[in-house]
């Protein structure tokens, strides 16, 4: 046990380095699972407990997983692009698209449950949340005004360079006590941990439109610290079904002040409160069957719930509350999102687990507000899994998992930017590997 605590303090050093790189993330910014077997499982995981990443999801869950740590890698490969259309505004006759270049992220996750006796546990996770995470190297925004305004390659004014962006990572640690309150059910808390790293580059365009317009843009990147409350419970209704419930709070963080002229009520940032249920059925031996119904409350978040530019302020003016940074400012106006995640689980052996699993969500972004959410086109709705872990001696176990997001898209046929038509794509892919040891 000296050894791994040792060993876990030495990962918590590189698992910090998720703060600083960024995640690509599936509903919103949040992760939909955090581990090979649970992202194999559409991230299924507030009743289908499998390993450490449950805590993640529910801290009770600790009491339906064998103590041991867990060691994962995410490799992800989002595609997004972006485009203006402005042509037949002004002197403009083309149109300004461009791909982000930020294609490859990795991100580490760790995880670690101990028992003690039979009805109290201890463990922890580490895990990161992502997403706002582009590079266009082209400056989609000011190229589009420039040419509206008769300006060519080539022209004094005419930007052909320099690029648009936002660099997001939040890391967030979950120490974690699981208690055995009956025979049948299992509450758990986590107080939850969390460092946040951003990053904006090339907003020049929106300097106008903030109460500080030099904390807008191109300030390099800073580190926010933040923190909140999971708490959970389990509940065996049978012996071959389990019901789960988990609730975590706002996670409400120190205040950006490089970028205090962008962010809302004077750089204020928030993760928003989520809270989901969960079931898990074993039909037969071999078989569990799982679904999760989740609620990620971005709406209440003013970073993410408040709305993005109108017509009629870009015309009249914005109101000092409403500026980038104001106490009301823009936000990317995202939506409430209900997340719908179902999984399947067969233990073909002793040494042979395959899974498979869907992972489906409402959109949290209106085609209103496309313009602003160019830079941060996180709206994937529709996932499908799949994965398998093989057994490497008696304790431990070598997993893998693949996620695939289906091609989306997002489009506003009259955007508040002079009524230029706006459009982004997106779509992802991850692949995870993990190693497990069991105590």
């Amino acid at each position: 046990m000296k050894n791994l605590t040792a060993f876990s303090r030495r990962f918590a050093v590189l698992a910090a380095l998720a703060a600083s790189t960024p995640a690509h993330a599936i509903n919103g910014y949040f992760m939909n699972g955090y581990s090979p077997a649970s992202n194999a499982v559409g991230g299924t995981s507030v009743a289908m407990a499998q390993d450490s990443s449950v805590l993640a999801a529910n801290p009770a869950g600790m009491h339906h997983v064998d103590p041991g740590y867990d060691i994962s890698l995410r490799f992800l490969h989002p595609q997004r692009d972006a485009e203006l259309d402005c042509r037949g505004i002004g002197a403009c006759d083309t149109v300004v698209r461009d791909a982000s270049s930020r294609e490859f992220f990795i991100v580490p996750g760790f995880g670690l449950v101990h028992a003690f006796g039979e009805r109290l546990r201890a463990g922890v996770a580490m895990y990161g949340n992502g997403g706002l995470n582009t590079t266009f190297d082209r400056p989609v925004y000011a190229e589009a005004l420039a040419r509206v305004a008769g300006l060519r390659p080539g022209d004094p004014g005419f930007k052909t360079s320099g690029k648009v962006g936002v660099d997001f990572g939040q890391f967030i640690m979950a120490p974690s006590l699981s208690w055995r309150v009956a025979p049948r059910i299992d509450v758990g808390i986590s107080p939850l941990l969390s460092i946040v790293k951003f990053k904006a580059y090339g907003l020049e365009t929106f300097r106008p439109l903030s109460s500080d317009p030099s904390s807008v843009t191109n300030r390099g990147s800073e580190y926010v610290l933040g923190g909140g409350l999971r708490v959970g419970m389990m509940i065996e209704l049978l012996p071959t079904l389990r019901l789960g419930l988990q609730y975590t709070t706002k996670l409400k963080h120190t205040r950006f002040d490089k970028y205090n002229g962008l962010f809302p009520d004077n750089g204020r940032f928030e993760t928003p409160r989520h809270y989901a249920v969960g079931l898990a059925f074993d039909p037969v031996e071999r078989l569990t069957l799982g679904v999760d119904v989740m609620q990620i409350q971005y709406a209440t978040v003013a970073a993410t719930g408040n709305s993005g530019p109108t017509a009629a302020e870009f015309a009249g003016g914005f109101a000092p509350t409403r500026q980038l940074g104001g106490a009301q400012g823009l936000g990317f106006g995202w939506s409430n999102q209900t997340v719908v995640k179902a999984g399947i689980i067969y233990r073909f052996s002793d040494r042979l687990t395959f899974r498979l699993g869907y992972n489906g969500a409402d959109e949290t972004t209106p085609s209103s507000q496309t313009l602003y959410g160019l830079i941060v086109p996180s709206a994937f709705r529709n996932h499908v899994t799949g994965g398998m872990s093989i057994r490497v001696g008696e304790r431990s176990e070598l997993s893998w998992g693949y996620m695939h997001a289906f091609d989306a898209e997002r489009r506003d046929p009259s955007s508040p930017l002079l009524g230029m038509p706006a459009k982004t794509n997106f779509a992802g892919d991850a692949f995870d590997i993990g190693f497990r040891r069991r105590f």
